[in-house]
């Protein structure tokens, strides 16, 4: 918890310098610690493919304002953990989906450009 806690701190930092693509990253990056604190194998071959998809389509098809994921979205699921509320969590990672999908305009591209080497960069 004490490492998704501080991800999360990063992860707000970013959306609030209005680090873009740095948010992105991080965003992508907390569903993947979930996946490797599960020590689930498969789950976390499957969630890195996931992330680096919907970064990329949220990278280019996202509002400008779109940084992945709701500033508060991950720190309520966490919180849902950390009270061992399961349905709550489940409910939680639900809507930030559809919150997320309803984000999207996959019919334009975003008018500004979308450095990929910046979005999926390791800092």
């Amino acid at each position: 918890m004490a490492e998704l806690s501080d991800h999360l701190k990063k992860e707000h930092d970013a959306h609030h310098d209005d680090r873009r693509h740095e948010a992105i990253r991080l965003s992508g990056q907390f569903h993947v610690l979930l996946a490797q604190i599960a020590s689930n194998a498969v789950m976390l071959r499957i969630m890195k493919e996931l992330v680096t998809r919907t970064s990329l389509i949220i990278g280019i098809f996202g509002a400008p304002s779109v940084a992945n994921c709701r500033d508060d979205d991950h720190e309520r699921i966490l919180h849902a953990f950390k009270a061992r509320d399961g349905q709550a969590a489940a409910g939680l990672m639900a809507e930030h989906l559809r919150v997320i999908e309803s984000s999207l305009n996959l019919g334009h591209k975003n008018s500004g450009s979308v450095d990929l080497v910046s979005l999926f960069s390791k800092k």
